[in-house]
Order: C-alpha cells, then sequence, then structure tokens
C-alpha cells in the first residue's frame, strides 16, 4: 500500500491517489450523505423543535379543560364570560360607556391635499341642472 522512496538516504512514505480519492468520498457520505452528520443533526434540531411544540400544546390542553371544568361546575365563571364576551349586564346594573381610544382623538385640522381633494370631488359631484334650449 505504501511504497517507501529512496531519495538522498531518507526514505520517504507516499500515498497512493486512489487512497486519497477513498479517503475523501468516505468522508463525504459521512459529512453529506442520507446518514451524515449534517442530516442526524438537523433531524435532531427538528426533534427538539417538536418535543417543545408538543409540551406547549400539552399546556394549552390542561388550561383548556380546566376552562372546560370551570364552565361545567362554577356559575361565576360563565357569568364572567357572559358579562366579557355577551355584554351582558344584570337587571338592576347601569351601564357607563367610554369612548374607545381613536374616539378620543382630537379632530384634526385640514390639511392642504385635504382641501385640494375636497374641491375636486365637489368639482364632480356638480350637475349640470342647466336644460338645453327647444
Amino acid at each position: 500500500m505504501v511504497e517507501p522512496r529512496q531519495t538522498d538516504g531518507i526514505r520517504k512514505m507516499s500515498i497512493p491517489p486512489w487512497f486519497i480519492i477513498l479517503v475523501l468520498l468516505l468522508l463525504g457520505f459521512a459529512l453529506f450523505g442520507d446518514r451524515g452528520v449534517l442530516k442526524v443533526y438537523k433531524t435532531y434540531q427538528q426533534k427538539v423543535e417538536l418535543e417543545q411544540k408538543i409540551s406547549d400544546l400539552e399546556k394549552t390542553n390542561v388550561e383548556l379543560r380546566q376552562q372546560i371544568e370551570a364552565l361545567r361546575t362554577d356559575l361565576k365563571a360563565v357569568e364572567n364570560i357572559a358579562r366579557r364576551e355577551l355584554g351582558m349586564v344584570r337587571p338592576d346594573e347601569q351601564v357607563y360607556q367610554f369612548p374607545s381610544d381613536e374616539q378620543k382623538r382630537l379632530p384634526q385640522f385640514p390639511t392642504e391635499n385635504d382641501r385640494q381633494q375636497s374641491g375636486q370631488e365637489s368639482e364632480e359631484s356638480q350637475v349640470d341642472t342647466r336644460s338645453s334650449g327647444g
């Protein structure tokens, strides 16, 4: 396999080219093949991500089961949801409504662009009421 080469009284070992090519091919398959190191690493990362998703979904399921049980047994929970989501009130209660953030904004003065646009709209909306002579 390895041939000793004699030069100036020193023996040198030379590696045949086919052996180097074989080693490179094996390394290539080990790194980039279907079961190579990179593929195994990517698969491991996917496994970790999926386990995290499963854990999150299990937590969500526990919370939802608790909510279902509360709705079946606790009238306060049902009342809370009816008030919050359906806007229901008791007959003896008074409801105070406050404007939302969008309604609280002060009116804005029209800008030059607004004036030009409103001028164009008013010209387009005018109807010719003159009668054609007959």
